[in-house]
């Protein structure tokens, strides 16, 4: 995924299968339900360092690797996530910032 594609999500805005989450230093709570509904409807992309408007807040960048590290773990552990999926997450530089998009989308998937 390249910053200008990340910018084209970023411009279209959040729906069905977007969405931003401004996480700086740590992982949100809510991710997990994020997650359950992107397996529950085929996948998605979510942009950590992202403002619910858009505005690119990046992600600090001593948390970046952690926050990388913690998301690759949390999504690959079977226990927690169910059914599997399959996750590809990238660092993108937009204007300076960090920003960490995570495209993750059912095995399963039958469509």
């Amino acid at each position: 995924m390249t910053s200008n594609k990340v910018r084209k999500l970023i411009e279209s805005g959040e729906g069905i299968k977007i969405e931003f989450k401004s996480n700086r230093d740590v992982l949100s709570d809510d991710l997990y339900e994020t997650i359950c509904a992107f397996l529950n409807t085929g996948g998605g992309e979510i942009l950590f360092g992202v403002e619910d408007d858009g505005w690119i807040c990046g992600i600090n960048p001593d948390s970046i690797d952690q926050i990388e590290g913690e998301l690759i773990t949390v999504l690959n552990n079977h226990t927690k996530v169910e059914p599997s999926l399959s996750i590809d997450i990238r660092q993108i530089e937009i204007d300076g910032k960090k920003v960490l998009a995570c495209l993750c989308a059912s095995e399963f998937d039958c469509s």
